[in-house]
C-alpha cells in the first residue's frame, strides 16, 4: 500500500504493432520499492516490481523489463521495454514516452 493504505491505479490505452492494447496496474509500496499488478484486455496478467532511483525508473517482471528516466519535473518518462524472446533475452521491444494527464 502506498503511504495511507492506498494503491496507485495506472491506465493505459494505446496502439501496439498495429493492434488496439490497454491495461490497468494497480501499483502499492512494497518497502524496498513497488510492486504492480497488471490486467489486460485479453484477460493477461503479470506481477512485476519497481524501483525509483533519482530520476531512474525500472521495472523487472518475468521475461520483461523497462529502464527509463523522469524528466527534472517528473512530468515525463522515457525508456524502453525489453523482453526475452524463446531464442535471446533482453531483445528491445518497445520505447515509450509517458505524460503525466489531469485526472
Amino acid at each position: 500500500m502506498m503511504p495511507g493504505g492506498k494503491v496507485m491505479l495506472h491506465r493505459s490505452e494505446g496502439r501496439r504493432t498495429g493492434t488496439e492494447t490497454s491495461f490497468v496496474a494497480v501499483i502499492r509500496d512494497s518497502g524496498d520499492g513497488y510492486e504492480c499488478d497488471t490486467y489486460d484486455r485479453d484477460g493477461t496478467t503479470s506481477h512485476s516490481c519497481a524501483k525509483l532511483d533519482g530520476h531512474d525508473w525500472h521495472i523487472d517482471g518475468d521475461g520483461m523489463r523497462f529502464r527509463g528516466k523522469f524528466d527534472a519535473g517528473f512530468e515525463t518518462l522515457s525508456g524502453q521495454w525489453y523482453r526475452d524472446t524463446d531464442d535471446k533475452p533482453d531483445q528491445l521491444w518497445m520505447q515509450v514516452t509517458l505524460a503525466r494527464q489531469e485526472a
